[in-house]
């Protein structure tokens, strides 16, 4: 729950079970790799279950070369000419 350490895990299926009673205006953040933050507040006679569709986050993504080959300085230029051989026998 925001601004608090409480908190929980779903199973495999995504269920879950909330520590505690949750009350209006309670704000709960789901998270999970690669998926983008959702925010959920709790509205009055909310419902026992809840569906919670989350999005793809493509901020783990990194750089990416389309049509060229990529190249980035490596730190260690032995390093680098031997993963260049590794790919460029």
């Amino acid at each position: 729950m925001q601004g608090t350490g409480v908190g929980t895990i779903t199973n495999k299926e995504g269920r879950f079970v909330f520590p505690q009673q949750l009350k209006e205006g309670d704000v709960l953040l789901f998270s999970f790799v690669g998926q983008q933050t959702l925010e959920y507040k709790v509205i009055a006679h909310a419902e026992d279950s809840l569906v919670i569709r989350m999005k793809i986050g493509y901020d783990l993504m990194g750089e990416i070369a389309v049509d060229e080959i990529y190249t980035k300085p490596l730190a260690h230029t032995s390093g680098g000419q031997k993963l260049k051989e590794f790919f460029n026998p």
